[in-house]
């Protein structure tokens, strides 16, 4: 896939929730129970609204699926002549990450901002993960993706800003490519991680 190239690297599936692993010198890294990598629940703003698991202020609360549409449907009032009106007929529960992407990529100015939105606070929780880990690559995924630059861009323009200087070198914000099957190939690295880990001990 997109992190091939790099023996360490941190994964973020953007989708009905925030999901995240991180690759660290070719081996998955799991933490001390396995739960590592819980990017979606990072906070970026301690009295943002809370997320699905509860969580304060945590980036999922700003970046899953429901949360970026209502987002949208919340400023479409200042917006009469959105394209995104029309592309759901007016039925506003129709509206989904595709609908906000397809409408970007036809020049509309509330899609467009609200996907740029998105992408600065992907940059801010990316650069606190990268100040973590001092690790320079980072693999996005997931439905929400599919806006590409509409998100990638923005979040690429402010990454810097939330880095330490030492660490700004050499970044890299890159797409997922091997859309749905990532989620299947990262399960069964999993499994045969696993498995040779028990062939160790015997």
């Amino acid at each position: 896939g997109a992190g091939q190239h790099a023996d360490s690297f941190i994964m973020v599936t953007l989708g009905t929730g925030v999901g995240g692993g991180i690759i660290y010198q070719n081996k998955i890294f799991r933490g001390s129970t396995g739960g590592a990598a819980e990017i979606g629940h990072m906070t970026i703003d301690y009295e943002g609204p809370y997320a699905r698991s509860g969580v304060s202020g945590a980036i999922e609360g700003y970046l899953g699926q429901e949360f970026l549409v209502q987002h949208a449907r919340d400023r479409l009032v200042n917006y009469p002549d959105s394209t995104i009106r029309d592309l759901v007929d007016g039925d506003l529960d129709a509206i989904t990450p595709r609908v906000l992407y397809e409408a970007a990529n036809q020049d509309d100015e509330l899609a467009q901002t609200v996907l740029a939105w998105a992408g600065h606070k992907l940059g801010c929780v990316l650069g606190s993960a990268v100040n973590l880990l001092d690790i320079r690559t980072i693999v996005v995924g997931g439905g929400v993706s599919g806006a590409g630059d509409y998100i990638l861009d923005p979040a690429r323009d402010v990454l810097p800003r939330f880095i330490v200087p030492g660490l700004r070198d050499n970044l890299r914000i890159v797409r997922e490519e091997l859309g749905n099957e990532v989620s299947l190939l990262g399960a069964a690295r999993l499994a045969f991680e696993g498995e040779q880990a028990q062939v160790g001990t015997r």
